[in-house]
């Protein structure tokens, strides 16, 4: 799912003041947890973004719902995306601050796309050799995609590293094309 700018500048804002206090794993967790009751509770998020509500009424239930569940600072961000209009991002707002805490303790994620299920030690020479590409420790979210034709891509971040046979094929195709538009 691509992350909007919105989400991504949310969350930025927000670890930083959990960073000044010290509780990105408590906000964390909050998040997680508020983000499965947005999830799975449709008429509480119909509720919340109902535009005839008012942003003090919306707040106060949610309040009411999770005050002392959850750490303060993570009820006045609430709030706060409440009175913004911006609460239907909460999804995306957890996930961006899950890759920001991620990065701060030195983990990155990589997608990998494969035609078939890598066994331990594949795996575990893929994330050693991506740990040193990266100097971060990777977590590999493996995934099976049968148009690959062999191989495997990996994309961490915004950057794809793509050695699967599609690929190559695709290649090798467009330079064919550029030898016939050249004459050669």
């Amino acid at each position: 799912m691509p992350t909007s700018i919105i989400a991504h500048r949310y969350a930025q804002a927000f670890i930083k003041m959990a960073q000044a206090k010290g509780i990105i794993d408590e906000v964390a967790a909050d998040l997680n947890s508020l983000t499965l009751i947005y999830n799975t509770n449709k008429k509480l998020v119909e509720f919340l973004t109902y535009p005839e509500r008012s942003p003090m009424e919306k707040s106060r239930v949610l309040e009411n719902i999770i005050k002392g569940k959850v750490e303060p600072l993570t009820l006045r961000f609430l709030e706060l995306l409440i009175n913004k209009n911006r609460i239907e991002y909460l999804p995306e707002i957890t996930e961006n601050y899950g890759i920001l805490k991620d990065f701060l303790i030195g983990v990155v994620r990589a997608k990998v796309r494969t035609t078939f299920p890598l066994n331990e030690i594949t795996q575990s020479k893929l994330r050693e050799k991506l740990n040193i590409l990266t100097g971060k420790t990777v977590i590999l979210n493996i995934e099976i995609d049968r148009l690959l034709l062999g191989g495997l891509a990996v994309q961490i971040g915004d950057t794809v590293f793509d050695g699967s046979v599609k690929q190559q094929l695709n290649s090798l195709h467009e330079h064919l094309l550029s030898l016939v538009r050249l004459g050669i």
